[in-house]
């Protein structure tokens, strides 16, 4: 994956590691954690570069649906700043969402908000590329008709074990063909 930033004028800008995590969508906000999709300490090919390319060290599976995507750069604030996400004027599906956990900036935003109308940011959307492969559903061979014959000989074959078996066990079972 590809997410396009920015860090801001303090030198030396540099991150420590890249957190990756998807939730579920819950009433058009981030919910619950998907499982096996929480990647931290994720290094991006180039700590440098604040266009992070992310190669995820597992993959996500997800079924067709609506998800959320959250990227941290974990830096120092000082002496490194700090990192943000390329703004984006055009909105594609859900306006992007943003919380201050710690309450670090005084918002009192310390849940998934929407960042127009509660946090005051002026675009509706953030710069990410997701790259990956759709997994089609497994497919069930077809028996066709030789396979069909097979499998109903074999049934019958095991319904004429059983109820043998069940009659010499109960000599009052009587078995109608």
């Amino acid at each position: 994956m590809k997410v396009f930033g920015t860090f801001d004028n303090n030198a030396p800008d540099n991150i420590q590691s890249i957190d990756v995590v998807f939730y579920e969508n819950e009433g058009g906000l981030p919910g619950e954690i998907i499982d096996n999709c929480n990647y931290t300490n994720i290094l991006p090919v180039d700590i440098t570069d604040p266009s992070f390319m992310i190669e995820l060290p597992a993959p996500c599976t997800l079924r067709p649906g609506t998800y959320w995507m959250s990227i941290r750069a974990n830096m120092f604030f000082l002496p490194n700043g700090q990192w943000f996400w390329n703004e984006r004027t055009i909105q594609t599906l859900n306006p992007f969402v943003w919380q201050n956990p710690g309450n670090a900036f005084g918002t009192g935003r310390t849940s998934y908000s929407y960042a127009m109308e509660k946090c005051g940011a002026g675009f509706p959307d953030l710069t990410f590329q997701l790259v990956g492969e759709e997994s089609p559903f497994p497919q069930v061979p077809a028996l066709g008709t030789f396979g069909l014959a097979l499998l109903s000989i074999a049934i019958g074959l095991v319904c004429i074990f059983y109820y043998s078996r069940k009659k010499l066990l109960s000599p009052r079972t009587k078995l109608c063909f």
